[in-house]
């Protein structure tokens, strides 16, 4: 860790008259109590990285210390460190710049005069404070203040010793720790050694503690969903969309269409007469067909026009058009408020907390879904109060987990929830955007009281979420529709 240090430590230059101090200091070393005195002599050699550099610069100490007193023969700028990775580190720096907190060095300063100036440092950083190996061992670079002076610098250096180091001896090396590893993926068994713990940062899995080289299995760091939070307020509306395609009209008006009236396409009424209508359409080429009367004298007072429910079983003649009325197709869920309310039973084969399965198949297609825990293969299902034939289902994604989405699946219906009937089959599916929902058609004839969606693979991720699930085929509802000649069908609506 950092150690505490002492930063461009300068000793003034004492009064003149006074140069005799230096040398008392040196004369009485031996009498204070505590202080060792080490002698060293800087040969005359050329400057190498900015310093005098010998091996007199090493020196060996019995054991920690305080240094307390430097002196040198002549004028000398001397720094003192803790090893000899330390000086070399700082060897770059020149005179009047500050040393650099954590370079290692816990001794700069400077001597001024040549008869021997004393220079004191009292109570700086012991070796026990550096963050370097406790060697016993000062590393010194030495530089000449003096330009005129080519010469040997005799150099003491004072300490007071720590206390003894009897049978002290350095230990053994200690085990290597443990690692905590942060992968993207599942650890394999090449990754880390024994002891160690991985985390799955894409899936925030843990996996822990590797052992006789190998990894056991992960458990989620994610904990349950909090309560959903109050609804936001209403976002301001968005700018209005491209206008569509023109759609077909049904037009209708006291007289029969002239060319003018309408596009191609489009079918037309004559209710001059309400109880005797015409109908006219499609136009086609900017032209109208002959009309079709839709009813006729039914005793003189009335007539009406009798639609049986149920498609006609052969087109109409060239020109020629059809009305007839059958059920509508829509979802067969009711929207679910619960696992059983309204009316039936929605099940899956794991859940998330906060995510039910019921949520997939409530109000709000987008906001709220289902979620599985990790792992495929998952299901939901669907149990209706009574049998019904699906022909059709649709999914949608839940807002932002488009890549949780299924890829391969299949529909299967039951009358008994063991014995199972595959009605789809679909792999490789892809093309999920926001919360637009895809719909696939099952070529299903048998009513089936079970429909459960079995998912066996999705986008990458693993957890398995569906925004919306929907069951398609007839509903109880009749609308009226014209078909013609070449089969095209519309469903006719009135204003």
């Amino acid at each position: 860790m950092p150690y505490p240090v002492t930063t461009n430590l300068k000793m003034a230059k004492p009064p003149d008259g006074d140069k005799a101090w230096g040398q008392a200091m040196r004369d009485n070393l031996d009498t204070l109590d505590g202080i060792a005195s080490i002698e060293r002599q800087v040969a005359a050699t050329t400057p190498s990285l900015g310093f005098y550099e010998t091996a007199h610069l090493e020196v060996d100490l019995s054991q920690a210390a305080d240094l307390t007193v430097l002196v040198t023969d002549h004028p000398a700028w001397v720094r003192i460190y803790g090893s000899a990775a330390a000086r070399l580190e700082d060897a770059a720096r020149t005179i009047t710049t500050k040393v650099t907190d954590g370079r290692g060095c816990y001794g700069d300063a400077i001597t001024y005069e040549p008869d021997g100036l004393t220079l004191n440092w009292s109570e700086v950083p012991t070796f026990q404070n550096l963050d370097i190996p406790r060697t016993g061992t000062a590393y010194l670079a030495v530089t000449s203040m003096d330009p005129a002076y080519s010469g040997p610098i005799n150099l003491t250096l004072s300490y007071r010793e720590r206390g003894p180091r009897t049978g002290a001896q350095q230990g053994l090396q200690g085990l290597d720790g443990h690692t905590i590893l942060c992968l993207t993926r599942d650890p394999v068994a090449t990754d880390g050694k024994d002891g160690d713990i991985c985390i799955n940062t894409a899936a925030w899995t843990v996996f822990a503690p590797k052992a006789a080289g190998a990894w056991p299995a992960g458990v989620s760091l994610v904990g349950p969903a909090g309560a959903t939070g109050a609804t936001g307020a209403d976002g301001s509306p968005g700018a209005n969309g491209a206008p569509g395609a023109d759609g077909n009209t049904i037009l209708y008006g006291p007289r029969d269409p002239v060319g003018t009236d309408g596009v191609d396409g489009n079918f037309w009424i004559n209710n001059a007469v309400p109880t005797s209508l015409t109908i006219f359409g499609p136009k086609a080429a900017g032209a109208w067909p002959a009309g079709v009367a839709l009813g006729g004298s039914g005793g003189g007072s009335s007539s009406v026009l009798e639609i049986p429910v149920g498609v006609p079983g052969s087109l109409p003649a060239s020109g020629d058009v059809q009305i007839f009325a059958d059920h509508l197709t829509g979802n067969l869920i009711p929207t679910m408020t619960g696992y059983t309310a309204p009316s039936g039973t929605v099940s899956a084969s794991s859940e998330y907390s906060g995510y039910p399965a019921w949520q997939a198949v409530d109000a709000d297609p987008a906001g709220t879904g289902w979620c599985s825990v990790a792992g495929l293969p998952q299901w939901i299902q669907y149990q209706f109060p009574s049998a019904v034939v699906v022909t059709a289902y649709s999914m949608a994604a839940l807002s932002g987990y488009t890549n949780r989405m299924p890829s391969d699946f299949t529909l299967q219906g039951s009358n008994d929830g063991s014995t199972w009937t595959t009605l789809d089959s679909r792999t490789g599916v892809s093309g999920w955007s926001g919360t637009t929902a895809q719909t696939f058609s099952a070529a299903n004839t048998t009513a089936y009281t079970h429909y459960r969606l079995n998912i066996t693979a999705n986008g990458g991720a693993g957890y398995a979420t569906l925004g919306s699930f929907q069951l398609i085929g007839q509903t109880a509802a009749v609308g009226l529709f014209l078909r013609d000649s070449s089969g095209t069908t519309k469903q006719l609506a009135f204003a």
